[in-house]
């Protein structure tokens, strides 16, 4: 069926840090032994949408799609300073759309599952009780949208 379309992806990442410069190595006060993965980087990841667009009219579409994204979960930084954990979260959404190319109306719905998870964990490494600093997932959410192109 040409009007549907389904994406799958992924990845994992097996990754450490073995060594780090003399400055750097101050700022993350972790012990050679203790260096860890690469911060930022999340260990594994997938993602899966599904797709359907369909004519109704001589110009008209309807177009409806939905997605999840699972990250696996990640650290800012290196050593027991520089970040809290961060992802181990699943991102979804559904939008839909009714217009031709020049003008539709769009209904979108993200975070179906109200999921809450820490999308970025920064704070500042140099002023002592900064835990607990996060970036939260935006709740759960509607959206109604008219769009035009001149």
């Amino acid at each position: 069926m040409p009007s549907l379309t389904f994406e799958l992806s992924g990845v994992y990442n097996h990754s450490r840090v073995e060594k780090l410069a003399p400055q750097i190595q101050l700022i993350a006060m972790a012990s050679p032994g203790r260096l860890g993965r690469i911060p930022n980087v999340a260990s594994h990841a997938a993602r899966g949408s599904i797709s359907y667009v369909t004519s109704l009219g001589s110009d008209e579409d309807f177009r409806i799609n939905g997605w999840a994204s699972y990250i696996g979960p990640s650290r800012l930084g290196i050593g027991p300073v520089l970040g809290e954990s961060q992802g181990d979260y699943v991102d979804t959404g559904i939008a839909m759309r009714y217009g031709d190319a020049r003008r539709g109306l769009s209904l979108t719905l993200t975070n179906l599952l109200d999921t809450r998870g820490n999308r970025f964990s920064l704070g500042t490494p140099f002023v002592e009780g900064n835990e607990g600093y996060l970036t939260p997932l935006r709740p759960r959410t509607l959206r109604i949208a008219i769009d035009v192109a001149y």
